[in-house]
């Protein structure tokens, strides 16, 4: 069956008429919705007359229609105008103290890239020398100069200084390596090491002789009688006798087992500090697993942190007698001391300077899920510095005393780990990897 509709025409020209406007031929359109009822004079267009019947009437209204805008645009009423702070207001405190200047970073990465340079070289003795010197040229890694200037010298350490690497999967085997761990034999020879120093201090003072300590030199110093004398030696003499029997010797004082040499052979678990040995023997492959192992060591921090502020008691399993009821009396309530807020966590500054270290080895080019895997890790150090800077400006605000010794010392601490925290996010943002976009996250 053929389409009736195929091959037909269709005229256009009467939607001309929505629009308000006049054909080409200078009639009004005819067709559809708005078309022309109503007869118009034929007047010239520069007519500025008063109208004298309806159709000049009709034609003066077309006219002044053609001149208006087809839409028009009212101002709403009810509008609300928001206010957009000032710049100064919109600027958090953080960017203004926290965070480093960009003189200070550039100049940090220039440093580290040629840190990073001989790092990749493969003279082991080349990139100790050339760390000493990037240290000492840079003010803000002395902290390194100081750690590499207290390590003993390259030539006593041998091939392999430190213990079988672990898979880089295992995060509890890494955390152990890194961090190390004292056990619980170590911790007593430890307190045994202590308290042999106040003994030495204890022995200027005298003493009685305990009473299990007479020996054979203290007997012949008694005053006894011969008779007691001989008894004595009697007596001495046969515990020779029956030793001799049995073919049995005295024991010697040289014989003794000696508690502080069994205190140097109890295995233990030292931190391990990244040497160029050290690097050297990690695998490439294993630095982005690495990286993401100490995100998620903060993570986990921060994670802990915010659970401890934001923990309330709850009694709601109470008995009714201990549960909390809303105070209906006028009287003030007494004052509840208020508990110490934790601070902040940071990254220690044994693990900052393993994630310098670690960056120097790692690849320029990378792929999405290990530059997923950096970013995260300059998000979590960056955000952690933001904390604790908040928080020390809090402190500052509310402090009505004199800081302490412990409080200042603390604070040193803070100060130095937020420093090497931005070294970290300085070095990803640069020109390295040129994850810039982090700065303004």
């Amino acid at each position: 069956m053929i389409d009736p509709l195929i091959g037909m025409t269709f005229d256009m020209s009467s939607m001309l008429a929505s629009s308000g406007r006049r054909g080409d031929d200078g009639s009004a359109p005819r067709g559809g919705n708005g078309s022309q009822v109503l007869p118009v004079a034929d007047l010239p267009d520069d007519f500025d007359g008063v109208p004298e019947d309806g159709m000049q009437y009709l034609f003066t209204v077309r006219q002044e229609a053609q001149k208006r805008p087809s839409i028009n645009r009212v101002p709403n009423p009810y509008q609300v105008i928001a206010q957009t702070p000032s710049p100064a207001q919109a600027t958090p405190r953080v960017r203004q103290v926290g965070r480093p200047t960009e003189a200070w970073s550039s100049s940090f990465v220039t440093q580290f890239l040629q840190l990073r340079q001989v790092s990749l070289c493969s003279s082991r003795h080349r990139f100790s020398a050339c760390l000493c010197t990037c240290a000492d040229s840079l003010p803000h890694m002395t902290i390194i100069s100081q750690r590499i200037a207290a390590a003993p010298a390259l030539s006593s350490f041998p091939p392999m200084t430190h213990n079988p690497l672990p898979q880089p999967q295992d995060q509890g085997a890494w955390h152990l390596f890194i961090h190390g761990r004292k056990t619980a034999q170590a911790s007593d020879a430890a307190k045994r090491s202590s308290s042999s120093s106040t003994a030495s201090l204890s022995t200027r003072i005298p003493t009685a002789p305990p009473p299990a300590a007479a020996t054979q030199s203290t007997i012949a110093d008694v005053d006894m009688t011969p008779a007691e004398s001989e008894a004595a030696e009697s007596l001495q003499a046969a515990k020779s006798q029956l030793l001799a029997s049995l073919e049995l010797d005295a024991p010697s004082a040289s014989e003794l087992p000696d508690p502080e040499e069994d205190s140097t052979d109890v295995p233990s678990h030292p931190p391990h500090y990244p040497t160029p040995f050290l690097l050297l023997s990690i695998p490439a492959y294993y630095i982005p697993r690495l990286l993401f192992h100490f995100q998620y060591w903060l993570a986990t921090k921060q994670e802990d942190y915010e659970m401890a502020i934001n923990y309330t008691t709850s009694t709601i399993f109470a008995p009714s007698s201990l549960r909390r009821k809303p105070t209906t009396s006028t009287q003030p309530m007494t004052a509840v001391p208020v508990k110490s807020i934790p601070r902040p966590p940071l990254m220690t500054a044994h693990e900052l300077h393993w994630l310098l270290s670690l960056l120097t080895r790692l690849d320029t080019l990378l792929d999405g899920e290990d530059i997923s895997t950096l970013r995260s890790l300059v998000r979590t150090i960056k955000l952690s510095n933001e904390k604790s800077e908040l928080a020390r400006l809090e402190r500052e605000e509310v402090r009505k005393e004199p800081r302490r010794m412990e409080e200042k010392r603390e604070d040193e601490d803070e100060a130095e780990r937020r420093g090497l925290g931005w070294m970290i996010v300085a070095v990803v943002c640069g020109e390295v990897w040129g994850q810039r976009d982090l700065w303004d996250e």
